[in-house]
C-alpha cells in the first residue's frame, strides 16, 4: 500500500483524538477515521469486540498460514493477517 498522504486538517484531528483516548471505545473511533482515510469508506466497523479478539493472545484465528515453494525446493509457511486484522493494522501505517 503506498504512503497515505494526510491534510494537515486531518493530521490535527488524528493528533487531537490520539491525545485525549480515554476508552476502548474513544480508541476504536480513532481506528474507524484512519480507515476511512485509508479506504475512503469505513471496510469493516472497529469495535472493542473486534480489537479484544485480535489482540487475545491464544487466538488462533488472527493470522491465515498458507506455503509457497521456495527456489530450493523446501516450503516457507506465511501467516498473513486476517482481512480485519490488516485493516487494523494499516490503520497504523501513517
Amino acid at each position: 500500500m503506498s504512503k497515505i498522504k494526510l491534510s494537515e486538517e486531518q493530521k490535527i484531528k488524528i493528533k487531537k483524538d490520539f491525545e485525549s483516548i480515554s476508552t476502548v471505545n474513544d480508541f476504536c473511533n480513532l481506528l474507524n477515521y484512519c480507515q476511512e482515510i485509508i479506504y475512503n469508506q469505513i471496510v469493516v466497523i472497529i469495535t472493542e469486540k473486534t480489537l479484544k479478539f485480535y489482540s487475545h493472545p491464544n487466538s488462533k484465528s488472527r493470522y491465515h498460514p498458507f506455503e509457497i515453494k521456495k527456489k530450493n525446493g523446501g516450503v516457507r509457511t506465511i501467516h498473513a493477517p486476517q482481512s480485519e486484522l490488516k485493516i487494523i493494522l494499516e490503520c497504523f501505517s501513517f
